[in-house]
């Protein structure tokens, strides 16, 4: 959604305000008001919730409102279909340029939604302009945006989806038992026993050789979706130093085979040379002994 040089100013004075209402205590909204107003140049009208949760700005026919647990926007269609679940923290309204803005957070995917969206849009005479998702890899969740055209603007749903995997992963106790690990790395074969650590769907393996001559580090990370893998091997002899690193970003490299589960993992791929040499296939097979 494209808006007005009005509604970015309003919406970085919420940043500004945001600020101002952490800092001051109860009873001190009249005066935050006045600042944020005269910050904008006075002419910006803001009003602040008793509790202090939320804020409002006006300026020039545009209507920002930001917080936690936001109401239903009075300019929304009664019967615009929203999750359940949905913690609004952002309504905006652009009068001029007839755009407007919902953001908040959900258990609901845009695929839960799209049904209830698609049968409103269509009973109202819209159209869908662009859909599309975003995964963030490695984040917190997925955002996903549905633009749909309504009249001579255009109407942003904007979905910051609750990831529930990524709040049970940060609960999880970690387990830590021995490991039985066979490493093949090219033609080369090494057994030994070091650390499994499991901690929900996040699995990771360490072994040090008590003379330093191999150190090997592993980890799967399965909370999201592609599952996150590493592998790292470093062995030293009398006639060769060299160090290895799964190679999964390559073009033209195949991604890695994972497999898991509670008593152990595996990992197969290409292995990077990280002197320069040869990529070698290889594998990392844990047996953790809970």
């Amino acid at each position: 959604m494209t808006l007005s040089r009005g509604t970015r100013r309003i919406l970085a004075l919420i940043a500004g305000s945001l600020l101002l209402l952490s800092a001051c205590g109860g009873g001190s909204e009249t005066l935050t008001e006045k600042a944020i107003e005269s910050a904008g140049g006075g002419d910006v009208d803001v009003n602040i919730d008793d509790s202090g949760q939320s804020i409002s700005l006006s300026a020039d026919g545009e209507v920002v409102q930001a917080g936690d647990h936001l109401d239903r926007p009075d300019w929304l269609p009664s019967d615009f279909p929203l999750p359940d679940d949905l913690n609004i923290s952002l309504a905006v309204v652009d009068e001029a340029q007839q755009n407007s803005l919902v953001s908040g957070t959900t258990t609901a995917t845009m695929a839960d939604m799209a049904p209830a969206l698609k049968a409103w849009m269509e009973s109202n005479g819209y159209d869908i302009l662009t859909e599309e998702t975003t995964g963030l890899r490695g984040g917190r969740g997925t955002d996903e945006l549905l633009e749909i055209f309504m009249g001579s603007g255009t109407f942003n749903l904007e979905f910051s989806r609750q990831d529930l995997a990524y709040d049970r992963q940060q609960a999880a106790e970690e387990i830590v038992t021995d490991g039985q690990a066979t490493l093949v790395l090219g033609d080369r074969t090494l057994e030994f026993v070091g650390k499994c650590h499991i901690a929900g769907s996040d699995y990771r393996f360490d072994y040090t050789a008590a003379d330093g001559t191999v150190n090997v580090n592993s980890e799967i990370y399965a909370v999201s979706e592609p599952v996150e893998t590493s592998a790292f091997a470093m062995l030293f002899d009398e006639d060769q130093f060299s160090q290895y690193v799964l190679d999964s970003n390559a073009s033209g490299v195949p991604e890695p085979e994972v497999s898991y589960d509670p008593t152990g993992f595996s990992i197969t791929g290409t292995f990077a040379d990280l002197a320069g040499g040869e990529p070698v296939q290889g594998s990392l097979i844990v047996g953790c002994l809970g």
